[in-house]
């Protein structure tokens, strides 16, 4: 493949994708990074080969090239908070606490009037314990959102988990009064738990 390239003057990224996920597959991960890191040079938004690319650095045990790549790919795809939760995941498991955070709460700054970057975030937040923050972050999924149930439902668990009842309980009339469109279905057993 490289004599390949060499010869054509022209990189197949697609193709190096492909080979560095065989050769992952087969346990060769050093071969597998070198052919993905070429592929990612040559097309930085593959998320399938950047992500394959995260797998052989972290099986090949270097952590810092594994979080670098993450990083990455997290920037080339700004507005997926998938992306920034797991850097934010992989800081924090490094036990770099503001890089985890920074990474965190740039899935609100890349998508301030979005609903997914907030509700991902209070997801975190939730996992975090921090239900006071969790809650405003549904806050904002419910401000956005307001024609769906979800932000009205996570905002009122975490509330009850808070010991605020009153407010959980405006939440529920909500839920019971409003007529939501049919493809949510029969939101009464979400309701209940």
């Amino acid at each position: 493949l490289d004599r390949e390239t060499e010869k054509s003057g022209m990189e197949n990224p697609i193709l190096r994708r492909a080979a560095g996920k065989v050769l992952l597959g087969k346990g060769q991960f050093a071969a597998a990074a070198a052919q993905l890191a070429k592929a990612v040079e040559a097309a930085p938004n593959d998320l399938e080969a950047g992500q394959a690319l995260v797998e052989a650095y972290d099986r090949m045990g270097k952590p810092e090239l594994a979080l670098t790549q993450a990083l990455a790919l997290a920037e080339a795809r700004a507005q997926d908070p998938v992306g920034w939760t797991a850097l934010g995941d992989r800081y924090a498991a490094a036990a770099a606490a503001a890089d985890a955070e920074r990474a965190w709460t740039s899935m609100v700054e890349h998508l301030p009037n979005e609903s997914e970057g907030h509700a991902a975030l209070a997801q975190v937040r939730r996992e975090q314990r921090d239900l006071g923050s969790a809650v405003h972050h549904w806050r904002q999924v419910i401000r956005v959102r307001t024609k769906e149930p979800t932000g009205y439902l996570e905002c009122a668990r975490d509330l009850i988990a808070m010991g605020k009842g009153a407010e959980a309980r405006e939440l529920v009339t909500t839920l019971e009064r409003t007529k939501w469109p049919e493809h949510f279905g029969d939101l009464s057993g979400q309701i209940a738990e």
